[in-house]
């Protein structure tokens, strides 16, 4: 019984590391702390972060939570005057930033949103560098 628990979670791991990374985001606090999220395409346009361990798993679940449908933003949100970071790639180009009460969004694509500015436990972080491929990140509207 453990031995064939044991083997899915190995064939379960093999097979999330084998999922190809396509893009990557960089998010620092101001004291310098940092954590990289790889993105991992799922299949058919679709894509999420590569999971992770201990805290860093619990920012991924974070941040995945908050990748949204612009839609889903409320009714607070408005377009910023400010660009984006320079750092901030995407193949829909740069987008813009949407602010609401709470947080800061990137549309990286057309409707689609991901948080870079906002905070976390505590502390602030700001997202500093982003290489995000054509796809839809799985986050709350999955």
């Amino acid at each position: 019984m453990y031995l064939r628990a044991y083997l899915l979670v190995i064939c379960l791991s093999a097979a999330l590391t084998a999922q190809e990374h396509i893009g990557s985001l960089l998010y620092r606090t101001p004291a310098g702390r940092g954590i990289s999220l790889i993105i991992i395409d799922t299949g058919s346009g679709m894509a999420t972060f590569k999971p992770e361990q201990g805290d860093t798993e619990l920012f991924r679940q974070f941040v995945q939570k908050h990748c949204v449908r612009e839609l889903g933003l409320d009714k607070s949100a408005k377009i910023l005057k400010e660009p984006p970071p320079a750092g901030y790639l995407s193949t829909n180009g740069r987008g813009v930033l949407v602010s609401t009460a709470t947080m800061t969004y990137w549309r990286y694509a057309p409707e689609l949103v991901l948080p870079v500015r906002f905070k976390y436990k505590g502390q602030f972080w700001e997202l500093i560098s982003a290489k995000v491929p054509n796809i839809t990140l799985m986050g709350q509207f999955m």
